[in-house]
Formats: structure tokens, sequence, C-alpha cells
């Protein structure tokens, strides 16, 4: 059940958020999460305020950054899940985004739960996780003493948590300009809908068909959402073949720790990394001809 006492304040400009997050040790922030909503029932989270980022309105929306600047597109993070799964500009170039907001939930869940809430409490078990590391993006913060970028892969702590501070808010998530095609492929959990596993696939031929770059991410009941190196090494230089995508496969587990679950074994979950792995590349191919 929710706390019998819950202080609620919508700041409409960041740095009220900001001075409300440093003021109040108790303070969350919520940016469109289910998953905050839940933890606050089920006392997973002790909060005495929430604050409420809705009436931020230059943290919405999609932009397209100028050819040859650092970043291709930057989505503001109160941008809603469905926004993201149906813009154009994303399903072009940004695939494994977009398939991986199409995937989170169900309707209800991804036009409600915005890019940023879903980064900060799902964190390591998002869809839209596996996408970022994938897509090597950037996420942008404020905080009471400034402002930092993360790259993706040091955003996502151990435990399922993230580098956030107490007084940080995620304002934008920047994706670099790329020519890699890209995918997300998701083991489903049937009663949630959440990732048991969820693999993101980027990946860049050279003019001889060689994987001249590839960028693996892996979310779920992982400790921890991070880039499947021994994979992607496994792929680098050569053709984007079977034997290259079995060797992919046999090695995404490398590294990769598990949360405990009910639902499927370590050693079961590690399976379906590899098999889940060897889809997205099969996907790759067949998607790129």
């Amino acid at each position: 059940m929710l706390p019998s006492t819950l202080n609620y304040a919508a700041p409409t400009t960041l740095g009220a958020a900001v001075d409300l997050l440093a003021s109040h040790p108790d303070a969350v922030f919520t940016a469109g999460s289910y998953r905050l909503l839940i933890d606050l029932k089920m006392q997973r989270i002790d909060a005495g305020t929430l604050v409420d980022l809705r009436k931020l309105t230059e943290l919405y929306g999609i932009a397209s950054v100028e050819e040859g600047a650092a970043y291709g597109v930057e989505i503001g993070a109160m941008t809603a899940l469905s926004t993201l799964a149906n813009d154009v500009r994303l399903l072009a170039h940004y695939g494994a985004l977009a398939e991986a907001a199409s995937a989170t939930g169900d309707a209800q869940i991804r036009n409600m739960a915005a890019l940023g809430g879903t980064l900060a409490y799902d964190a390591s078990a998002g869809d839209v996780a596996a996408a970022l590391l994938a897509l090597d993006a950037v996420i942008h913060t404020h905080h009471s003493k400034g402002q930092r970028s993360l790259d993706a892969a040091d955003f996502f702590t151990s435990d399922g948590k993230t580098a956030l501070r107490h007084d940080e808010i995620i304002t934008m998530v920047a994706l670099p300009s790329t020519s890699a095609s890209s995918i997300y492929e998701k083991f489903t959990h049937p009663a949630t809908l959440e990732a048991i596993i969820g693999v993101a696939a980027a990946v860049t031929l050279d003019d001889a068909g060689r994987v001249a770059a590839c960028r693996l991410g892996v979310c779920g009941s992982v400790a921890q959402a991070k880039r499947l190196s021994a994979a992607e090494a496994a792929l680098l230089g050569g053709a984007l073949d079977e034997a290259a995508i079995a060797g992919a496969a046999a090695s995404a587990a490398d590294g990769v720790e598990w949360l405990p679950s009910l639902q499927a074994s370590a050693e079961y979950r590690a399976h379906r990394l590899g098999v889940m792995t060897a889809r997205a590349l099969r996907r790759l191919v067949k998607a790129q001809g």
C-alpha cells in the first residue's frame, strides 16, 4: 500500500525540481514510471515527497540534430515510450530503440511511461536499457551542483541500479549519428510482460560485408544491463554468417551476472541469452539483404 502521508509537488522549472530533491532527503521524482508506483506500494522505496516532472515542458519531444553535430537525435526525458515507438526517425535510423519502446508493457503503460522514468526506475530490467547500450547513447542529467553526461555503459550499475544521485534528474538522451542497422529481441514474461532476457544489436558492415562495428546490449533479469563484450569480439572483422553468429551466441553470457529469479534458473537464462543473441543477429542479416 502507498504511504499514509505522501507530499506532492509539481514544479514548473528544472531548477525548482532539483532544489526540491536536494532539500528533501526522502523525495523521489516521478517521470511517468509505472515501476515507481509499484515500488512505493510494495514499500521497496521509502519516500515522503513525490516530485512530479510532468510540467517541465522542456523535457518533452524528439529533436533531430544537424548533420556533423555530435548527436543525431536528442530525446527529452519526459517523452512517452509510445512516442518513441512510432517516431519515423527512430524507426528509420534507431530501430532498436523504437522496437524496445514498442515491446515495453502494454499500450496503457507505453502511453504513461516516459523515457527518463523508465531509465531511473526500471534501470537494468527495462527494455530500453539494452537499446541505449547498443546505440551508444549518452544520458544527460541536471543536479544541484550542475550538469553531467553519462555514457549508457556507465549509467547502469550493479544490482539493477543506476549512477543517478539523489538530487539528479535525467533531462535528455542523445543518440549519435549512425549508419548501423539495429534491432531488439525480447524473451517476455507472459504475466508481467517484462523482459526475462532482452537483447539489442547494432551492426555496421564495411564494403566487403565484414563487421566493422558491433554493439550488443542485454537487459532483463540481469544484475546489470551491459554490453556483451565477448560476443561483440567474436563478430568484429569477420563476415556476419552462421558460423560467426553461432560463436557470438556461444559467448553471449560470458561476464553476465544474474539476479535471483523464480521464473528461470541462471543456466536457463544464459542459454536463452545465446538464443536471443542469435535471433537478433539473424534478423539483422535478413534486414540488410
